[in-house]
């Protein structure tokens, strides 16, 4: 939508003679009708906002109990792909250990611009130890960024546990890469 308006705008331009260009007055009236089709687009494309009408409590047992936010959507559980529950470490959840961690290798293109840094990846442990979902949260190189995703795929862990028994756990994973 956006490249069809602003096309229109420089065909209606190039119809007025090189020498003379556009009045003010035609720039201005090209504007508003600009920001009038982008102001219906906006109202069109944007979800409708209605406040709830406040209801009388009826006394009735079978009536879910109202919250004050709710048309915020709670969010649902998060799983991992082996069909875990994913947890948070904190709140009774121990942190998986890490037992095999091979290190991520240099690109020849990182190591002739001596690029330096920490690569944070986001990624789930599940409950045999094994790395899932691996994401780059923090940047450094493309092909540093690869390396360092690839490597942390290839960690094993002592799974994290909640009362004793294995769960899978989101963690952040920082990778640093030093030159020697």
């Amino acid at each position: 939508m956006r490249i069809r308006l602003l096309n229109s705008v420089y065909n209606t331009h190039s119809r007025h003679s090189a020498s003379r260009g556009p009045s003010d007055a035609y720039w201005r009236s090209e504007m508003r009708t600009s920001l009038l089709l982008l102001l219906g687009l906006a109202l069109a494309l944007a979800p409708s906002v209605r406040a709830q009408a406040p209801t009388e409590d009826t006394g009735s047992a079978s009536a879910p109990p109202e919250h004050k936010n709710s048309e915020i959507p709670v969010p649902r559980e998060f799983f991992s792909l082996s069909g875990d529950r994913v947890y948070r470490v904190g709140d009774g959840v121990n942190p998986p250990r890490v037992t095999h961690d091979p290190s991520p290798g240099y690109t020849k293109a990182a190591r002739k611009a001596r690029l330096q840094g920490t690569v944070v990846l986001w990624l789930v442990v599940n409950r045999q130890g094994r790395p899932e979902q691996v994401r780059v949260q923090r940047s450094l190189d493309d092909g540093l960024d690869w390396n360092a995703v690839e490597a942390v795929k290839r960690w094993r862990f002592e799974p994290a546990t909640k009362d004793g028994q294995p769960v899978a756990v989101m963690i952040n994973v920082e990778i640093n890469f030093k030159l020697d």
